[in-house]
């Protein structure tokens, strides 16, 4: 009997990551315009097209002049000064699932990208980010705004449309890991940080529980006991890597669960709140407003 042999090449078993999108804009704005002071925990990239922007972040300033851009990071307060001249800018908020990736951007020493600066990219060579922005809203420009037209309804349009977003969504997580790549080889980005290996592990494994029990009622306690360290070194340690609370990450978790629940099943109000392990549907409609700024039942309706 012939017996045939197989030599794998590579394999990957499962390989799952998925993007946060939230508030992704481009803006002309005069001079003067401001923003006020504000925090989300999730991270936002921000892009100078033309003029300048004063971007404070966590009392640092940080001016932004045409093809500079910032990353936000997750849970710092930050707000933009008035504009000394008319300026444009492309902005986007985002999360990814990788935790490794978050870590990346939160603990980044220097968050600024100067527009003189460029990344490298083993597809790309040299990848520029004014470049990317330009090329980005050249091909999804038209897109994006005929998304927001509400007056679209032939079926086929809407097909097509979902198939360009997908396509731009893959473009931003590209992009995202060029960035990523970008300051992990050019900033030395361990060797900045004062976290070893074993509390940057640390902060990940106790994220991996709170994705876990995202269904449960947390117990910072029992968490700690679970992992072997006390209360207050698994909350600094989680702190420096996520830059929030363990418990702050916790409600992002449960905000997203219930986000992604009111978009995508029938589930009534009373069994999502069950499902999250929320006392009543009064406590988890009064917590999703507080966290994401309207009721459930109105989030359900301006995400249909």
């Amino acid at each position: 009997m012939w017996r045939c042999f197989m030599e794998q090449l590579f394999r990957i078993p499962k390989l799952y990551t998925s993007i946060l999108l939230e508030s992704l804009h481009y803006a002309k704005v005069e001079k003067g315009w401001t923003y006020p002071n504000h925090r989300h925990f999730i991270f936002e990239f921000i892009y100078c097209a033309s003029g300048s922007m004063e971007q404070w972040v966590n009392g640092q300033p940080f001016v932004l002049k045409e093809g500079d851009s910032l990353i936000v990071k997750s849970g710092l307060y930050h707000h933009t000064a008035p504009l000394s001249e008319d300026t444009e800018f492309f902005v986007f908020h985002f999360d990814v699932d990788m935790k490794e990736v978050q870590t990346i951007f939160q603990i980044a020493a220097n968050p600024l990208i100067p527009s003189q600066e460029r990344t490298q990219s083993d597809q790309a060579g040299i990848f520029s980010v004014s470049s990317w922005v330009k090329g980005f809203i050249e091909e999804f420009g038209e897109t994006l705004i005929k998304h927001e037209d509400s007056l679209i309804k032939e079926v086929e349009e809407r097909l097509a449309s979902s198939v360009i977003l997908l396509r731009m969504q893959m473009r931003i997580l590209d992009f995202i890991g060029l960035l990523a790549d970008y300051f992990i080889k050019d900033t030395k980005l361990l060797e900045h940080n004062k976290m070893n290996a074993s509390q940057i592990n640390l902060a990940h494994e106790v994220a991996y529980q709170l994705e876990l029990h995202s269904g449960e009622r947390l117990q910072i306690n029992e968490l700690a006991k679970h992992v072997g360290v006390n209360r207050s070194y698994l909350s600094s340690c989680f702190k420096q890597v996520y830059g929030i609370a363990p418990r702050e990450y916790f409600t992002k978790i449960k905000a997203r669960t219930a986000k992604l629940l009111l978009q995508n099943t029938d589930l009534t109000i009373e069994e999502i709140s069950t499902k999250l392990d929320f006392s009543s549907s009064a406590h988890f409609s009064k917590f999703f407003l507080n966290t994401v700024g309207l009721s459930p039942l109105k989030y359900r309706n301006a995400s249909k």
